[in-house]
C-alpha cells in the first residue's frame, strides 16, 4: 500500500513491525522451551517404566513448553503463565529450604518474577 508523499510522489507504507522481544524474555522462553521438551521426554520414559508421578511431571513439562512458545511469540497469555510458573517454583524452593535443602530457584525465581513485573516486559507481552 502507498501513501502520497511530497509533490505527489507515492511512498510505500511500512508494515507494522511486531514489538521487539526483550533479551530476558528470550532467555526465559528458551529455558521454558528446552525444559519443557526435556521434561516431556523424561516423563514419557518414566511413564513407560510405570512411575506414577510421571503423569504430573508430564503436565508440568507441557506447561513449561507452552510458556516457552508463548513467551517466544510474545503472546499475552504467556505473561501470567510465566508469573504462575515462577511463583510455584519459588514456593517449591521455600518448601525445600524449610526441609533443609537448597534449591537454585530460591534465588532464580524471585529474579524472574521481578523481571516479569517490569513495565517494559509486561508491555512487550501486550503487543
Amino acid at each position: 500500500m502507498t501513501t502520497a508523499g511530497p509533490e505527489g510522489s507515492s511512498v510505500p507504507e511500512l508494515a507494522s513491525v511486531p514489538p521487539a522481544r526483550p533479551f530476558g524474555v528470550t532467555l526465559l522462553a528458551i529455558i521454558g522451551g528446552v525444559g519443557g521438551v526435556v521434561g516431556i521426554a523424561l516423563s514419557v520414559i518414566a511413564l513407560s517404566a510405570g512411575f506414577g508421578l510421571a503423569l504430573i511431571s508430564l503436565v508440568l513439562a507441557s506447561i513449561d513448553l507452552a510458556f516457552g512458545v508463548g513467551a517466544w511469540r510474545l503472546r499475552p497469555w504467556a505473561w501470567p503463565l510465566g508469573v504462575v510458573i515462577w511463583s510455584l517454583s519459588l514456593l517449591d524452593a521455600l518448601l525445600q529450604f524449610s526441609a533443609g535443602q537448597l534449591n537454585t530457584n530460591l534465588v532464580v525465581a524471585p529474579l524472574c518474577l521481578y523481571y516479569l513485573s517490569r513495565g517494559e516486559v509486561r508491555a512487550a507481552f501486550r503487543g
